[in-house]
């Protein structure tokens, strides 16, 4: 049933989200005493109406709106009553006209004499039935004349009201909103994709729209989104299903159709080298890395993909990087348990080299000789086998090595804060592992360069 304001002439219902509450009558007397509402057992009696325990006084009555628990508060009792009362209210009886007139009589200013002379009452009952009936003859509150002007804190209230109805609107329409990358910020343009500004955003846009298409309800815009922010934050297809609120079967068909033609069109961007400034003879420094792939089920594919280095089943490919930190060459993804020889010599690097070129590797990189069918050279870090302790000379090539090959590693570092690097990369993805290398390559060489 619903929950109605028991005070004499409200209206108020519960209605949801009204902003009105409905309270029980914690302190009973007075609060009765304050509402006025009187009941007629017989012809002769009148006596104050006893609530139920479903009957609700609604807040309304509250200047503040809530009860307060300090006695001395405005709110302590209810005081708030602008209604017009609809109900006819009995006429005094002889005997509650009697017992009116022993009230005043005994309200009367006693004189000292009679204060030491006055006796307590024992009777509880006998105190209260006065009160009861003074209340009943008290004037009740009604909007009809007897309060010409609006009543401020009434006026307020409706006010206040009215705005938290507005803002609830507002935020279930702001929850409606779809999620799209025209209400994106610089900072979270950062944040979910990777890129600097929602300026290289739109560049970006601009240079790929013609490869992707719009995929049900969503734009060009909001599918380079979906795809950015699913490298960037390897966030589930449910996540970004809900996000743009489409379904899951679209977000597959969006990253199926769009990373390798996204790939394709952006691949410009790692250029390889053709001039030698400020390093007279390295061409590139080149070195390997893997990411973890989830454990095939072809036994075959599970055999060819393990790393004993990572004891796990990873992806290998082989990175360079020019003498200034930019990524200019990326190969494809090859089982973990292919080696760095093997990996550079199917790759396609030899026939990108020049005669004269010097090349920074790793140890495990014993590609001398390959180089040196192509005119080039290979620049690795002593040995120690065989060695009691390395010579000066030995010492400082490896420490001048060292310093720069650092940045290699470095720039393997961030390709992989592309978190779908980072963790283990789904046997759904497999299959596009070389278009999201090359689309994780190629944004590094958009953010400022690591190499001074």
């Amino acid at each position: 049933m619903p929950t109605s304001c028991s005070a004499p002439g409200c209206t108020q219902r519960f209605v949801k989200d009204s902003g009105v509450h409905f309270l029980k009558k914690k302190r009973r007397l007075k609060w009765l005493l304050a509402i006025g509402r009187r009941s007629l057992n017989d012809s002769r009696h009148v006596k104050l109406w006893e609530p139920s325990a479903h009957d609700r006084l609604c807040s309304m009555h509250f200047v503040e709106g809530t009860p307060s628990k300090d006695p001395y508060h405005q709110d302590y009792i209810p005081s708030v009553f602008s209604f017009a009362t609809t109900a006819k209210q009995p006429e005094q009886t002889p005997v509650r006209a009697d017992r009116f007139k022993r009230l005043q009589r005994r309200r009367l200013v006693l004189t000292p004499n009679d204060k030491e002379n006055c006796q307590p009452a024992n009777d509880l009952d006998e105190i209260a039935e006065p009160l009861l009936l003074l209340g009943h003859n008290l004037p009740q509150s009604c909007d009809q004349g007897t309060d010409p002007e609006p009543d401020p804190i009434r006026a307020e209230l409706d006010k206040l009201n009215a705005d938290y109805t507005s803002l609830q609107k507002d935020d279930q329409r702001i929850k409606k909103t779809n999620f799209t990358y025209k209400n994106l910020s610089n900072r979270e343009v950062s944040t979910l994709t990777g890129l600097q500004s929602m300026a290289m955003f739109t560049w970006l846009l601009a240079t790929v729209s013609d490869v992707i298409k719009p995929v049900g309800k969503l734009c060009r815009g909001n599918v380079l989104l979906m795809v950015l922010m699913k490298l960037r934050l390897n966030i589930t297809n449910n996540d970004l299903a809900m996000r743009f609120q489409t379904c899951l079967t679209q977000v597959s068909r969006v990253l199926t159709q769009s990373l390798p033609n996204i790939a394709k069109r952006i691949k410009f961007l790692l250029q390889w080298p053709s001039f030698k400034k400020n390093y007279k003879k390295c061409r590139v420094i080149i070195d390997c890395s893997e990411i973890f792939i989830q454990r095939p089920t072809n036994l075959d594919a599970r055999a060819s993909t393990w790393s004993n280095y990572k004891s796990h089943n990873t992806l290998k490919f082989l990175i360079d990087i020019t003498p200034y930190g930019s990524v200019s060459f990326q190969s494809k993804c090859w089982g973990g348990r292919v080696s760095d020889k093997e990996i550079t010599t199917r790759s396609g690097f030899y026939e990108l080299l020049e005669v004269g070129d010097l090349v920074l590797a790793d140890r495990g990189f014993l590609i001398a000789d390959e180089l040196a069918a192509h005119g080039a050279t290979l620049a690795i870090p002593p040995f120690a086998k065989g060695k009691s302790q390395f010579s000066q000379r030995e010492v400082e090539c490896a420490r001048i090595l060292s310093k720069s090959r650092i940045h290699v590693e470095r720039a393997i570092e961030r390709v992989k804060r592309f978190q779908i690097l980072k963790n283990t990369l789904p046997i759904s993805l497999i299959r596009h592992a070389d278009s999201i290398l090359t689309i994780c390559a190629a944004f590094t060489n958009l953010l400022p360069k690591h190499v001074k």
